[in-house]
């Protein structure tokens, strides 16, 4: 079922991306079946699939452009493995190229993400004038961050 299926509250756009990987999956498997019984090979799959599969990209690169989700990078790679783990069982590795594009995106804006955070870290110079109270600025950011 889908994600959120009746319920009102605002979905995380981990589960929506899972949620169409595995349908897009899913339609990928019996659409191939579909051609290799039908035509005898499966030489239009990419014909057939590419504006899915351009689509899919595009909406998760403009996600990964505005997000500084730490955790959810790390769950988009997550959710990714796994996928291309269930495309692995099945008898045909259709979507190989686009799993491959994803964790190569994810894990780019992950790293560019973590350095940010580090670049944050080591540029906070805490005031020497009167001793802190609060919590270590190195702590504090770290729950920021998780």
């Amino acid at each position: 079922p889908p994600p959120g299926e009746g319920e009102k509250k605002p979905l995380h756009y981990e589960a929506i991306f899972r949620s169409a990987c595995t349908l897009l999956l899913d339609v990928a498997s019996s659409e191939h079946s579909f051609l290799t019984s039908f035509f005898g090979d499966a030489d239009s799959f990419d014909h057939v699939f590419g504006k899915s599969i351009f689509f899919a990209m595009e909406n998760l690169e403009q996600h990964l452009v505005t997000s500084w989700d730490a955790v959810g990078c790390l769950l988009l790679v997550h959710v990714n493995t796994a996928q291309r783990d269930a495309m692995a069982a099945r008898p045909v590795p259709l979507l190989a190229n686009f799993f491959a594009r994803v964790q190569v995106l994810v894990w780019s804006r992950f790293k560019a993400i973590m350095e940010a955070h580090v670049q944050s870290v080591s540029a906070f110079m805490p005031s020497g004038k009167a001793p802190e109270t609060a919590p270590h600025y190195v702590a504090r950011r770290y729950a920021e961050l998780v």
